[in-house]
């Protein structure tokens, strides 16, 4: 490839050091060998935050589930209190 021609030019090409990257992690691999094994923890991250995130939203409406009961407690207890102080009066 050294002294190639691409569009008219001339190309200069220098040789790789191929002990630099043996060395490193993976070396003598290509970049795809682990493809497998990333989309196989890319999916479980996936799984687990999609998990954190049913939770939490199931959390929430627990919550305003329990907010809401308590809130018409709270306006059944004020109108039985309210209708019972009424019929007081009213008995004089």
């Amino acid at each position: 490839m050294d002294a190639g021609e691409f569009f008219g030019r001339t190309l200069r090409v220098n040789v790789a050091q191929g002990g630099a990257i043996a060395h490193g992690k993976g070396g003598g691999q290509p970049v795809w060998a682990d493809a497998d094994t990333y989309i196989d923890a890319l999916e479980k991250e996936q799984a687990l935050e999609r998990a954190d995130a049913e939770a939490a939203a199931a959390a929430a409406r627990g919550r305003q589930r329990a907010e809401t009961e308590a809130a018409v407690r709270a306006e059944a207890g004020a109108g039985a209190g309210a209708g019972a102080a009424g019929e007081e009066g009213g008995a004089d």
